[in-house]
This record gives C-alpha cells, structure tokens and sequence, in this order.
C-alpha cells in the first residue's frame, strides 16, 4: 500500500466550508476511500475521519473508539492540546497533504 492509497478504507469528513468539503472527498476518493459525511455511534464501517475543528464532542467520540482523526482547521494548532494523538493540518491544507497524513 502507498502513502496515499485508502482503498477500503471509510472516512468521515466533517468540514463546514462547501467547497472545501467537495475537495476533501474528491480526493478521498481518488485515493480509493468512501466517503461519509454523517457520523453514526453504530457505524463499525468506519476507519477515520477529517474533522474542521468545530466537533470536540465528536473528536472524543472518536478518541473513546480509538478512530484516528485529523483536525483541519484555521485556528492555532494549541487549541487542539487536548487531543495529542490527533495531527493537526492547518487551512489551507492540500487535500493530498491530508490524505497521506490519514
């Protein structure tokens, strides 16, 4: 598998800025993923996801069930502390800069 093969892969991509999110998911799924954009507790398809850094529930959601995530966002890097496990790409990321870091 490349650095950027996601084949098999189901990432949620919760981004509020349409054009961003049309970005995103194009190139999730050139790289094979599929793509959601609404979260479900029960969805045991899912292998991580996108978050634009206004869901800190849901960022613990996902730390709880041991998803990864990546936080793409414009605010500073610090306000993400919280979740040290999770990397933080700042706006605007390339959509290949974030597909690789997944």
């Amino acid at each position: 598998m490349t650095t950027d093969d996601l084949s098999g892969y189901t990432i949620l991509v919760v981004e509020d800025q349409p054009v961003v999110l049309l970005d995103l998911k194009n190139a999730l799924e050139q790289a094979g993923a599929h793509v959601r954009g609404v979260y479900s507790p029960e969805d045991t398809s899912l292998s991580g996801a996108v978050l634009d850094g206004a869901a800190p529930a849901l960022a613990d959601e996902l730390t709880e069930r041991k998803l990864p995530f990546v936080f793409h966002s414009g605010r500073q890097a610090d306000a993400f502390a919280r979740w040290p496990h999770a990397p933080v790409l700042g706006k605007p990321a390339s959509a290949k800069a974030i597909v690789i870091t997944l």
